[in-house]
């Protein structure tokens, strides 16, 4: 049996409280470096996701071109771009409003703009009863447009309810022109032998309605002032609403974050 003297026994003990010591300060350095390693391999992670969306964000960050038909530009497309500039403050959004319907599709064909809004319906594109586009395209649905038949005050069909063979018989109805929206959504929905005069720009076409010169089937964001000063009214009969239409081609640049950004304006 060895005995330590007091000088051994405490030279023993400083050097195992020594080594103690050291293998403390290296659990310690571990234990941080994988508290540290796991919390940034997490930042990575969640980061990731981002990453993707970030890329598409820049690519679209240049600005997005918007052609729409004029006889929306004013009144529905403010509130679609107060939408799509809440959903991405960054975009720099160009408005190319035009009346022609035929040139919007061309540009957007000619990929001269990113995005065509127009008033259509049915399951595709130029149900309501233009041309489908020449390139591949996909649609949203934004909102619907109610459509309204207005009369001059006064009209025996007032103040009781109408039906679409009523107004047929009645005659009288009015429109546009033959490529203007209101006068497809007419013949849609009453039939592509309905009798229909053209007297101009929607301005004439009320005030032949306000004169008694006709009746016509319009959408409502276009005669709420004249509903409410009772220059015109409303038929009691149920008109099938129109649809504010984006469509933009299935080969765009960056179809997919194209596709995102403007879906997202359902949630706005």
């Amino acid at each position: 049996m060895t005995v330590l003297s007091e000088d051994s026994a405490n030279a023993t003990a400083s050097r195992l409280n020594s080594a103690v010591y050291r293998l403390l300060v290296l659990l310690f350095v571990l234990t941080y470096l994988d508290c540290f390693l796991r919390d940034r391999s997490s930042q990575y992670e969640a980061v990731q996701p981002e990453g993707g969306t970030s890329a598409e964000r820049l690519h679209l960050a240049p600005g997005l071109t918007v052609g729409a038909q004029a006889s929306i530009a004013d009144e529905l497309l403010p509130a679609v771009l107060d939408d799509l500039r809440r959903a991405r403050p960054d975009l720099s959004v160009q408005l190319r409003p035009d009346p022609d319907r035929s040139w919007l599709l061309a540009a957007l064909d000619q990929a001269e703009i990113d995005v065509a809004v127009l008033l259509d319906a049915g399951e595709h594109v130029g149900d309501l009863g233009f041309a489908h586009p020449i390139t591949p395209i996909e649609y949203l649905d934004v909102r619907e447009v109610p459509m309204t038949v207005v009369v001059p005050p006064g009209h025996p069909l007032l103040r009781r309810p109408v039906t679409m063979q009523g107004i047929r018989q009645t005659g009288g109805l009015i429109g546009r022109e033959s490529r203007c929206s209101f006068w497809m959504a007419t013949e849609r929905w009453l039939g592509p032998d309905t009798d229909l005069t053209a007297v101009g720009g929607l301005a004439q076409v009320r005030e032949w309605v306000a004169t008694g010169r006709g009746i016509a089937l319009l959408p409502e964001f276009t005669v709420h002032a004249d509903l409410g000063s009772r220059r015109i009214a409303q038929l009691d009969v149920p008109a099938p609403p129109l649809q504010l239409r984006l469509i933009w081609r299935e080969d765009h640049k960056n179809a997919n974050g194209l596709r995102q950004l403007l879906y997202a304006l359902t949630q706005a």
